[in-house]
């Protein structure tokens, strides 16, 4: 009888250990993707797995410390998507405003974050000619 209960008590446990690993395994993840050329900067920042609702912000930082906010979008299937870009006709299409030289050719990297998700991540951009 001993062993019947030790076995219910462990299997318990691993149940408990594989939600648990399973509540981690689907986490929120941050994707920033960016690339630089001679006259453009462009980051995209793709929240997924999101599993609260309502509207979020995002902020990329680039290596001078120099920061652009986009405004809140909603949280939609689990994910959100920003887009920052010196390009004009992006900017019309709703991709938020930065300037051709925000990410430093010489030192191209950004940090994009969401903060009220408490997610950050620091990215190494594609320099392109």
């Amino acid at each position: 009888m001993k062993s019947a209960k030790f076995l219910a008590i462990m299997g318990g446990v691993s149940l408990l250990l594989a939600e648990a690993a399973s509540a981690n395994a689907a986490a929120a993840t941050l994707r920033v993707r960016c690339e630089v050329r001679s006259n453009r900067s462009k980051i995209s920042v793709d929240g997924k797995r999101i599993k609260s609702t309502g509207s979020v912000t995002a902020v990329v930082t680039n290596t001078d410390g120099l920061s652009v906010t986009a405004p809140a979008k909603p949280i939609v299937l689990k994910q959100v998507e920003f887009d920052f870009d010196s390009d004009s006709g992006d900017i019309a299409d709703g991709a938020t405003p930065i300037s051709p030289d925000f990410i430093d050719r010489n030192n191209p990297h950004v940090t994009a974050s969401i903060p009220a998700l408490g997610l950050s991540k620091t990215a190494t951009c594609r320099v392109k000619k």
